[in-house]
């Protein structure tokens, strides 16, 4: 009965008219359920990752996020269910019994903001008393469009401390064009001697700064490289 594979012990290599115990059909699917489930729910953040918009039919266009611990997308534009007339609607995207095997979702209007159960706002849609759409505003405050891709990103470059006086200290200023939304990792390297270095700012998305010490007995130039590592923003996503 084929192989098991080195981490969660599942069944692989099965091949045509092979039997597979239920105990093994039982341990993929619990374990998938488990470890996927908790990694979404856990680790990623709930949130329109792309479009959703709100549109003056009365519709969502098309997007994708994540909702109830579950990636769902939608190809088309969807209908509101609910909206009801001469009032201001709050739109939600909820997920039910279909959003997790095929990634479908529904969008419901209610009076209330508050959200139930996993759904994620949306926005505002207004209708007046024939039932028509005078207002849309897919960005009114606490809606859940903030989920971004994932953009791993390194920024280098190398600079000089010129004429650092002796016995002094200098802070230099690094700027580079990647803007990190979480930076991470930040190497100052040099092969200078008698310097002492020390970055500062280095929670900033687009520079730091290093405070330099000369302990030569004369000015010297300070000659270092650097490196950055860390989640990039992703400019599409603006």
């Amino acid at each position: 009965m084929g192989s098991l594979t080195s981490n969660y012990q599942l069944t692989a290599g099965v091949v045509v008219d092979e039997v597979i115990s239920p105990e093994h059909h039982n341990r993929l699917t619990e374990v998938v359920d488990r470890v996927v489930g908790n990694v979404v729910k856990r680790l990623l953040t709930a949130g329109v990752h792309e479009g959703w918009e709100l549109a003056a039919t009365g519709e969502v266009s098309p997007g994708c996020g994540i909702v109830g611990g579950s990636w769902a997308e939608t190809g088309a534009a969807q209908a509101i269910a609910d909206l009801i007339p001469e009032a201001v609607n709050h739109v939600f995207v909820a997920s039910d019994e279909s959003t997790a095997p095929r990634g479908q979702v529904t969008f419901r209007a209610s009076l209330s903001p508050t959200k139930v159960g996993g759904a994620l706002y949306l926005g505002t849609v207004e209708v007046d008393e024939s039932g028509a759409v005078v207002a849309v505003d897919s960005r009114a405050a606490g809606v859940d469009r903030h989920c971004w891709a994932l953009h791993w990103g390194l920024a280098e470059g190398s600079g000089i401390g010129a004429a650092i006086p002796a016995a002094g200290t200098a802070v230099l200023v690094v700027e580079h064009e990647q803007c990190f939304r979480v930076p991470g990792a930040l190497r100052v390297s040099s092969e200078s001697e008698g310097f002492r270095w020390q970055v500062q700012q280095s929670h900033e998305a687009q520079r730091f700064t290093v405070e330099v010490s000369n302990d030569n007995d004369e000015d010297a130039d300070f000659v270092y490289q650097w490196a950055r590592e860390g989640i990039l923003k992703d400019p599409a996503a603006e």
